[in-house]
């Protein structure tokens, strides 16, 4: 993408707010049609933040005329709970 995400995200203004989302259609070295980046809280996320961000990518998804989905929370860590209780 060569940055062309932090442009994005830079104009506008997302700042991965808890539950805050942006739809990218058509990203440059990407195979996706579409890329919804959202947002999980600060940098301790909490299971309420988290609970609320999945149900945001939940809302959006039935709103996108789309039949695959993949999800990456590579990395993404929720304050006092296991990667078990994140499936």
């Amino acid at each position: 993408t060569q940055g062309e995400i932090k442009r994005i995200l830079t104009r506008e203004k997302f700042q991965s707010k808890a539950g805050q989302s942006l739809l990218l259609l058509s990203v440059s070295g990407i195979a996706a049609e579409r890329v919804l980046l959202v947002g999980f809280g600060a940098k301790k996320i909490t299971a309420d933040n988290f609970r609320k961000s999945i149900g945001k990518i939940a809302d959006q998804i039935k709103s996108l005329p789309c039949k695959d989905v993949s999800l990456i929370l590579d990395g993404l860590q929720v304050e006092n709970q296991s990667t078990e209780w994140m499936s």
